[in-house]
């Protein structure tokens, strides 16, 4: 028998260091065809410190070793799941190493902290000497990398992984550090095809924010004739003037709707099934926050959003909330579908049409009764009223904005928000 592990450490905000919280393991037995891969805390961790999860990573055998939850215990923990790259990072590492294409998921990830060790609050095999984990200045990664998304060029150095790990690929997109005022902030930075997206993508997070969802703080940037957003999203945080960080440990809904078993393989997330997981392990409001998310995506038109882009953050020890969503100008493609939908019985595949029916599926598979999701509905209406105004603001045009209150024109969401105002179906019952 013999094994290898991955050690793993997290940053504490309130000590304002760094702390071993256990290791990722893998072991190798002549008695068994797989390998076993699991996690075992750190004995000193648990005495002082929350677990990594909401749910899904509490040590249920003996010695604090959580087991990966498949059927022969050979992948690793879900909540690990998060720091595997994406089918675009894994491009790249087949490329330069060939020997990758025959590794598991616990070896992929070994591998990938040869170059790379911290994923935000977490750090694995953390060793500055040799892990190319230095964020750049956002002139710097627009003029020399970002290239790599937008014009398909490959990769030879795995040292620039670190700069385009992850990152969303429906747009051009890379890792970043930006100062703003003294302060250094994670962002994620974007290319956009045309002057036109960035005040889009300002419009949608004014309208998200006015609704009572959180979203990134959005800068716009023109660089060499090019058109920058940069997404601030409070998860990391470096004051130097005060010599203090602030690092946020986050988890993806999807390594959550996993370790909770509501879906399967054959089953598709939904929205419902979402607001589920959260609003056991979050705040009390996170199944009207899904909801709104829920709603707003689909009438300014976000599919992009998936649960591997929907986030809990721990923002103290043992409290989860939303993080701020990730938002995206609207997607006018129709070919292009959304990937989740509201709950079993919609389809992603339409738009949401407003009625009574709608309003009864949605209390059902929320658990929400029906005047809180009238509420909604009628709230979110009242800000969608003001889209062109929005719009104006920040320099479109009625004509750049046309698919999109056409979208929101055919949900009859006016129409079916002043009838419950009016009074058509019920009396609707006060706060």
């Amino acid at each position: 028998m013999y094994g290898e592990n991955i050690e793993v450490t997290r940053w504490d905000n309130d000590s304002q260091g760094f702390v071993i919280v256990g290791n990722l393991v893998k072991v190798e037995r002549a008695d068994r065809e797989y390998p076993i891969i699991g996690f075992q805390y750190d004995n000193d961790y648990l005495s002082k410190y929350s677990y990594l999860a909401p749910f899904g990573l509490e040590p249920i055998h003996a010695e604090n070793v959580v087991i990966g939850d498949t059927r022969h215990n050979d992948f690793i923990p879900s909540y690990f799941k998060q720091f595997l790259p994406d089918d675009a990072t894994k491009h790249y590492i087949n490329k330069i190493n060939r020997e990758s294409l025959s590794y598991d998921s616990f070896d992929l990830l070994k591998y990938v902290t040869s170059v790379k060790g911290s994923f935000k609050a977490i750090q694995l095999n953390h060793d500055a000497s040799k892990q190319s984990n230095m964020a750049l200045p956002v002139v710097h990664a627009c003029k020399q990398l970002i290239s790599f998304q937008d014009s398909n060029q490959e990769i030879e150095d795995l040292e620039l992984l670190s700069s385009i790990y992850n990152v969303e690929q429906h747009i051009p997109s890379i890792n970043a550090m930006v100062n703003v005022d003294g302060e250094l902030y994670h962002c994620i930075l974007q290319l956009h095809e045309n002057e036109v997206e960035p005040k889009k993508l300002k419009t949608v997070r004014e309208i998200f924010s006015n609704a009572g969802v959180d979203t990134p703080v959005i800068f716009t940037a023109e660089t060499d004739g090019k058109y920058f957003t940069g997404h601030i999203n409070g998860v990391e945080k470096h004051s130097a003037a005060i010599e203090k960080s602030q690092i946020f440990n986050e988890i993806p809904i999807a390594c959550l709707l996993e370790a909770s078993k509501r879906t399967t393989s054959f089953e598709k997330d939904t929205f419902a099934k979402i607001a589920d997981v959260i609003a056991a392990h979050s705040s009390n409001t996170a199944k009207e926050s899904i909801l709104k998310i829920a709603l707003l995506s689909n009438l300014l038109l976000q599919k992009h959003l998936s649960p591997h882009n929907i986030f809990l953050r721990e923002v103290a020890p043992g409290e989860w909330n939303i993080a701020p969503l990730k938002i995206s100008p609207p997607q006018l493609d129709p070919k292009v579908m959304p990937t989740i939908a509201m709950n079993d019985a919609h389809s992603s595949l339409l738009q949401l049409s407003f009625d009574e029916h709608t309003t009864r599926s949605i209390s059902k598979s929320f658990k929400l009764n029906e005047d809180k999701v009238n509420r909604t509905i009628i709230n979110l209406s009242e800000q969608l009223k003001n889209y062109s105004r929005v719009a104006e603001k920040y320099g479109l045009q009625t004509k750049d904005i046309e698919i999109e209150l056409e979208h929101i024109s055919k949900s009859n969401l006016a129409e079916y928000a002043n009838q419950l105002t009016t009074g058509r179906f019920k009396e609707m019952k006060p706060e």
